[in-house]
């Protein structure tokens, strides 16, 4: 069974491939090293792990995609960074810079039922301050896991 993130730059490299995802879902080493500002030998043993995690897979020669498991990961991931960036916007008054970064070190922490929680009682915003899109996620109910 496919596990979470368990590291802010594993979390990182799920989401900017979200992000990348329509556009080209495809992504290299490269890519992941240029985005985080590593060396490609560092973003090989990031991706590695996603990987061994099954949320990642490798197409020979080209790159690597989200799994199944992977993309719903990263949704989840997603909803959670925009929830936190729009509670650190509307409820502490940060620019929508600093309530990203802030959210970008603790997001893959969040339970995504915590952060449904703060999304329901925020009335279920559509755009985070950054004005980029709240993924709507299917929430698993406790007893169905």
């Amino acid at each position: 069974m496919p596990s979470r993130p368990t590291t802010k730059r594993e979390a990182a490299v799920l989401r900017f491939i979200y992000e990348q995802f329509k556009d080209k879902p495809i992504v290299g080493v490269s890519d992941v090293a240029k985005f985080l500002g590593i060396s490609p030998a560092s973003a090989f043993e990031i991706i590695n792990r996603i990987v061994k995690k099954e949320l990642l897979t490798r197409i020979k020669r080209r790159g690597y995609v989200l799994t199944k498991s992977g993309l719903s990961e990263a949704e989840k991931l997603v909803f959670i960074h925009r929830v936190l960036e729009y509670v650190f916007f509307k409820v502490f008054g940060m620019s929508p810079e600093n309530a990203c970064k802030l959210a970008a070190q603790i997001d893959y922490l969040v339970e995504v039922h915590n952060a449904n929680k703060a999304f329901e009682s925020l009335e279920c915003p559509t755009h985070c301050p950054c004005n980029k899109e709240i993924p709507r996620i299917k929430l698993v109910a406790a007893n169905e896991r």
